[in-house]
């Protein structure tokens, strides 16, 4: 399997478009025919709320904690459900060194 970027596989070129006659057709007569455009920044709002049931954050903090081996540094990772805003912890590692 090759390398795919937007545009397919290397070396081919992306699909064209074709209308309803069959024929193929130009961004410019899509346009042209009343096809909507919408600002990048809207799409993106529009994509991440159709799929917020799917979606999840992922971040990490450090906490250091008093033992009786001294002040020791945990990573903590955990991830948020984005829609339901739930926390869970996806594991923590104590810091070497």
């Amino acid at each position: 399997m090759g390398l795919r970027s937007h545009r397919g596989s290397l070396g081919q070129p992306r699909p064209s478009r074709i209308g309803s006659d069959g024929r193929q057709h130009s961004a410019a007569a899509w346009l042209g025919a009343g096809a909507q455009t919408e600002p990048k920044h809207e799409l993106g709002k529009k994509f991440i709320r159709s799929h917020m049931a799917v979606l999840a954050g992922i971040d990490f903090f450090t906490v250091e904690v008093l033992t009786w081996r001294g002040l020791v540094t945990y990573y903590v990772l955990f991830f948020i459900h984005l829609e339901s805003r739930r926390v869970s912890l996806a594991g923590y590692h104590e810091a070497s060194g």
